[in-house]
């Protein structure tokens, strides 16, 4: 899902519930490459893509894993218009994607409340999260096993849905 949606709040505590570990792709990020932000300043959105492909290419072989992962993630660019296909792969390998969804005007809001200079990345205004999810829904679509909602105050109904479908549905188990 777009920026401020909850991924890796929800993606920690889904871990928590079901015993698995967790891995926030934008911390491995960082500790690989830097701040989003400074990578794009010197390499452009393209170099930052490309290293972002690295990051999901590692991540994706991890087992038992819950991984939240960057929401532009699913996003190529005029670099490399292969980008989003090869994600998509990665993603699909991996195991089960969620969409954890939440509407722009609801993003604006709890990426106004944050410190995070990384999560103001072209302002996070509601407007440009509108224009950033319009641009990758049909991705999201694409890539994802279950849509979640995360819209509520309470982002703890989310992870109870996720727990929820994962024991009804015995999906802990890795595609094969």
């Amino acid at each position: 899902g777009i920026t401020s949606g909850g991924k890796s709040s929800v993606g920690k505590s889904v871990a928590e519930a079901l015993g698995m570990n967790f891995v926030d792709a934008d911390k491995e990020f960082e500790e690989k490459y830097g701040t989003v932000t400074s990578v794009v300043d010197v390499e452009g959105w393209g170099g930052m893509r490309l290293k972002e492909k690295e990051v999901v290419k590692e991540l994706s072989k991890l087992e038992n894993t819950v991984i939240a992962w960057g929401g532009g993630v699913v996003e190529d660019d005029e670099h490399n218009k292969d980008q989003r296909n090869e994600n998509a792969i990665y993603l699909a390998a991996s195991g089960v994607t969620i969409w954890l969804e939440v509407t722009p005007k609801e993003a604006a809001r709890r990426a106004d409340l944050t410190q995070d200079p990384n999560r103001r990345i072209d302002g996070n205004t509601e407007k440009t999260l509108a224009t950033r999810l319009a641009n990758r829904e049909a991705s999201y679509a694409n890539v994802s096993d279950y849509r979640v909602s995360n819209e509520g105050p309470n982002p703890q109904d989310a992870v109870d849905a996720i727990v929820c479908a994962v024991n009804e549905q015995g999906i802990l188990k890795y595609k094969e």
